[in-house]
């Protein structure tokens, strides 16, 4: 009796170790906020505020929020950095393997510096957009449920607008070197990718990456090949030099006979006459050029105050005022001789085009044209596109102008 007696208290204290490891319990936070700067809050669940601490564990559902130049760091399982811009509300959400940044409004940037696990997913997203990251590296800016632009500068995401019962309307891969603009407007999805350069890193991104070589390299616009010149040799004209010196008698014991023909080089001056023209047009040619280039530089100089449809004023806040600026580019059309100077003013989600053209006919340049256009969208001038964005510069810079024009 007293063995089977003790065989069920072994197996009751057996029973009673394993029951707390079947329940359920709090997971130990691997998220903290490690870095602050500036004004950033942090709620609980419940919505309390929590108080600030050195590398604070952050929870699923918890809140955090930067004010006016201030900003604040993630750290999620030590291999995953997320960065704040200021003016931003993210909420974390942790299930298991699944690790979630909802963005409310704002930036936030990413760098996942190991790929993730095949059981581990990680995404970015809002209630209608989804970006899933693995092992990439760049940032996204929320403007409100409806419009998020996501930037890539390593690897490869997909990125998806997402319908009411949380299926895919639309889906696109975003690869390093492109931004997508993904966009949900009364049901309808769309997602329109194009190429970004280093002027659209905004300034809380930049010090995060100016010490990546390989990231920075990659911003840098690709230089042309300048074609090889191949100077001729220089030996030949040398030794054929004196063949011309021999022959300069030949040409003195005729001399009689040029005399004899003098007539015929005097009615033959008028040819020289008839081709004095050639030179005079190119003098003009460069003198139209001159114009064209004075009249192009006065309007760059008053550019800043023509009226442009963008909207520039009053929609950048923060470092994202970087995007708003005024550019221009010269496109040369076929059927005009000069070419057509095109100002830009940027916007954060909507751009504006003014053409002017120079009339050689009366030696004037006129505004002929203008546009309005959604950051991603084509103007309806198509030669616009035909532009390279490393082919647009800013109005002080009149180098390119005058290199076109010279």
């Amino acid at each position: 009796m007293n063995r089977k007696n003790t065989s069920v208290f072994l197996f009751f204290l057996v029973l009673i170790l394993l029951v707390p490891a079947c329940g359920s319990k709090e997971t130990a936070a691997t998220m903290h906020l490690v870095r602050t700067e500036g004004a950033v809050s942090v709620n609980n669940t419940d919505g309390a505020p929590v108080a600030l601490i050195e590398n604070l564990g952050l929870y699923s559902g918890y809140g955090v929020a930067t004010q006016g130049e201030s900003y604040g760091w993630i750290d999620l399982d030590e291999t995953k950095l997320a960065k704040m811009d200021e003016d931003s509300e993210v909420e974390i959400v942790k299930r298991d393997k699944l690790l979630e940044l909802c963005v409310q409004s704002g930036g936030l940037f990413f760098n996942v510096t190991e790929p993730l696990a095949e059981d581990e997913t990680m995404n970015i997203r809002t209630s209608t957009m989804l970006v899933g990251i693995r092992g990439t590296c760049g940032w996204v800016y929320v403007e409100d449920d409806s419009l998020m632009h996501v930037y890539l500068l390593r690897g490869k995401v997909e990125c998806s607008v997402l319908g009411g019962d949380s299926n895919a309307l639309a889906s696109e891969m975003l690869t390093a070197g492109q931004v997508a603009r993904m966009t949900l407007s009364e049901g309808t999805a769309s997602i329109i990718i194009e190429d970004f350069s280093e002027e659209d890193v905004p300034a809380f991104v930049m010090t995060e990456i100016e010490e990546d070589t390989e990231i920075m390299e990659s911003l840098q616009p690709e230089e042309p090949e300048e074609p090889e010149v191949t100077e001729p040799p220089e030996t030949a004209p040398t030794d054929e030099e004196p063949a011309p010196a021999d022959e300069e008698p030949a040409p003195a014991d005729e001399e009689p006979a040029p005399a004899d023909e003098e007539p015929a080089p005097e009615d033959e001056e008028p040819t020289p006459a008839d081709e004095e023209p050639v030179p005079a047009e190119e003098d003009a040619g460069q003198t139209s050029n001159s114009v064209i280039l004075e009249q192009y530089k006065a309007i760059l100089e008053q550019g800043k105050s023509y009226t442009y449809n963008s909207d520039a004023d009053g929609h950048a806040t923060g470092s994202y005022a970087k995007y708003t600026g005024y550019k221009y580019a010269l496109y040369q059309e076929s059927e005009f001789s000069a070419p057509t100077l095109i100002l830009k003013r940027q916007g954060v989600d909507r751009h504006g085009y003014l053409l002017f053209r120079y009339d050689a006919d009366t030696g004037t340049t006129s505004q002929v044209g203008e546009d309005m256009v959604t950051r991603f969208e084509m103007p309806s001038h198509s030669f616009i596109n035909d532009v390279g964005w490393d082919n647009w510069y800013d109005f002080t810079d009149t180098s390119h102008l005058e290199s076109w024009l010279s």
